[in-house]
């Protein structure tokens, strides 16, 4: 049992190889006439090793299909840089930057070829002590949004971060920024389940450490231990 694991294991390892993911219902079918092929083979060694060789096929289409879900749930190509109005709600710890916000947005009405997971910004608006910075944003609200997408793409640089991949691996199929305008508006708190009041809970904590260590320099690895979010911590830290 254990080796036929360890195959099943190799054959979702060996999707990661492939340039192009292949056609996993052929994989499938492959993988099920192999194990039916061990089943009348006279000799044990052989149909033991047949039997690994179809954990290997199931394990390789298996994965080939959890790619070919995930990357379906991706913006369409035709709604790139065009202003939309949608309806989310709040997943995940927000994030606050220099220049803004930053979260993640479950969508809940939006048009067809928008993905179910969204990674956004929402920028200050003006310079200098004029500037304006938007409104805070909390886990589990949701909110009315205009916004400005794109297809979640990344610069890989040799050994830095892999932010598509990143992307791809926490399911986000779209990147993009919150347009300004009376469109924006927050409309309730919907809950969200035991997960959201896990996030909710987090951030209570977090924004804790924000005020009773407001300029400690381990702020970030302290949050980290705490609740997991490690945004807090310098880059160079965590490379």
């Amino acid at each position: 049992m254990r080796l036929l694991i360890v195959f099943f294991a190799l054959g979702i390892a060996s999707c990661q190889l492939q340039a192009n993911l292949q056609p996993w219902p052929f994989c499938m079918g492959c993988a099920a006439a192999l194990v039916g092929v061990a089943m009348i083979l006279p000799r044990k060694p052989l149909r033991v090793a047949t039997l690994w060789l179809a954990m290997a096929l199931f394990g390789f289409a298996y994965a080939n299909w959890r790619a070919e879900l995930r990357l379906a749930d991706r913006l369409a190509e035709h709604l790139e840089g065009q202003d939309l109005l949608l309806r989310g709600r709040i997943a995940g710890l927000p994030q606050v930057f220099e220049r803004g916000l930053r979260f993640r947005l479950e969508t809940q009405q939006a048009p067809a070829g928008v993905p179910a997971t969204l990674m956004l910004s929402w920028y200050a608006q003006g310079r200098g002590e004029l500037r304006q910075m938007p409104p805070a944003v909390h886990t589990g609200e949701t909110w009315q949004l205009a916004l400005r997408l794109r297809q979640p793409h990344a610069s890989l640089n040799p050994h830095g971060f892999d932010y598509e991949g990143w992307l791809f691996e926490q399911g986000i199929g779209a990147t993009g920024y919150v347009r300004s305008g009376p469109g924006n508006q927050r409309l309730e708190d919907s809950g969200g389940g035991l997960m959201a009041r896990v996030d909710r809970w987090r951030e209570q904590i977090r924004s804790r450490f924000e005020r009773a260590l407001p300029d400690a320099a381990g702020r970030g690895v302290l949050v980290a231990l705490a609740v997991g979010d490690q945004a807090g911590i310098p880059l160079e830290i965590r490379n």
